[in-house]
């Protein structure tokens, strides 16, 4: 590491920093998904079948997503005024015993109580995650080392789907709380970034402030364009992905289509789509071109998903496989990460992230509010996307430019 900009920076792309953060990423998306993946299963083995299946598996993932509301702000605020590490150290530690307790959940209530507790714990991952790599390397190297971590998330997802496909749902839960709690002793070699410990020697500069945020209108502007453009990410892979099954069924797919392998194929081309999206972001020089961009083809793609007509085992998961090639996560963190101050970074982008994740409660009401009146899964799925996908695009317009912008700036009171 060197200070020749005024504070701790790696030299190297793949460091110390990158790598154990990148792994813990990997965990926290390991879990995240895990529920998605073990849905059907999980709820089967406490009782639930039929119908009921899509409908208490969407209020639980609801439910974890409620945690991940609390969660966001809970870490993002700690993020500020205690430091990005010791953030991460806590938010671990509540997923991680979690997951343990999802393993010997014995009723539905008891599992919805431990996913919204896991997802309190798992909010605080992403966006402080990122924050520690963007704010440990030089401005020139920000894009790739952004990119690199997003791919830990994948791995991840990867992992969660295999696992899921040939082990005990009980057994993937311990697996995922062992796996957090062993990677607390890699945190604990993490260096606080550089950024934030020289905003601590200023000390009337405020630091994570809710109110802050909340009643400065450009800050709020930024805040609540963040929250609302991602909506339209997490309506691809949490929302058709997830809910492969059900929407093969519905297109006429003759074998039986599994989530886990939806997942699966979907995450492995998001690897290549991620380093995709970093070079046409680099090429293009622009962040907010690029978002929109990445959305138009995911809901032109998305289209096609629902109005395919008896598709081929393989074609349908084709599909799902190019969608994951147009993925665009990592310039979501680029927006977390880039639109706020050293300051203000981990309260915004924290909370940023986990209410524009628990945008998916609005987005799971409106498709279950369509098929109560009478409306089919499919016509029901394609008016939630459009609502979600044209609330993302005006939400774009309130972002600002950041490709050229420095990560070292304060938010003024």
């Amino acid at each position: 590491m060197n200070a020749g900009s005024g504070h701790r920076v790696h030299k190297s792309l793949l460091n110390t920093t990158l790598l154990v953060v990148g792994f813990g990423y990997t965990v926290d998306a390991f879990d995240t998904l895990l529920y998605n993946a073990l849905r059907v299963p999980s709820l089967r083995d406490l009782g639930v079948n039929g119908d009921a299946l899509v409908n208490v598996g969407l209020n639980i993932f609801n439910i974890q997503l409620a945690g991940m509301l609390i969660g966001g702000f809970l870490w993002g605020i700690l993020g500020d005024k205690i430091g990005r590490k010791k953030a991460l150290v806590g938010s671990v530690l509540l997923y991680s015993f979690g997951s343990l307790g999802c393993a010997v959940a014995s009723s539905v209530a008891l599992y919805a109580l431990l996913r919204f507790l896991t997802g309190i714990g798992l909010a605080g991952e992403i966006a402080l995650g990122a924050i520690l790599v963007t704010e440990t390397l030089p401005d020139k190297k920000r894009s790739w080392g952004l990119g690199i971590y997003a791919l830990f998330a994948y791995a991840g997802i990867i992992l969660a789907a295999t696992l899921a496909g040939c082990l005990p749902w009980r057994t993937c839960y311990a697996i995922g709380g062992i796996a957090g709690l062993l990677l607390l002793l890699g945190r604990m070699t993490l260096f606080e970034s550089g950024l934030y410990e020289k905003l601590l020697m200023q000390a009337k500069t405020k630091r994570g402030s809710l109110k802050m945020l909340l009643s400065k209108p450009v800050l709020l502007k930024r805040w609540l364009c963040c929250i609302f453009f991602m909506g339209s990410y997490f309506y691809v892979l949490s929302f058709l992905i997830t809910l492969a099954p059900e929407f093969g069924k519905a297109v006429g797919v003759a074998a039986p289509i599994k989530a886990s392998t939806a997942i699966t194929v979907y995450s492995s081309c998001a690897m290549i789509g991620t380093m995709l999206s970093v070079l046409v972001s680099d090429f293009l020089r622009k962040r907010v071109v690029t978002l929109a961009l990445f959305m138009l083809v995911n809901m032109i793609l998305g289209a096609c998903y629902l109005l395919q007509d008896h598709p081929s085992e393989v074609t349908f998961y084709t599909l799902c496989g190019v969608m994951g090639l147009m993925n665009y996560f990592v310039l979501l963190l680029f927006a977390l990460v880039e639109q706020f101050g050293t300051n203000m970074r981990a309260t915004a982008g924290t909370s940023a992230i986990s209410i524009g994740r628990s945008t998916l409660v609005i987005t799971n009401s409106v498709f279950l509010a369509f098929k109560a009146s009478g409306i089919d899964i499919l016509h029901a799925a394609g008016y939630t996307g459009a609502i979600v996908f044209t609330v993302g695009f005006v939400s774009l317009l309130g972002l600002r430019e950041t490709y050229h912008q420095g990560m070292d700036f304060l938010e003024e009171a």
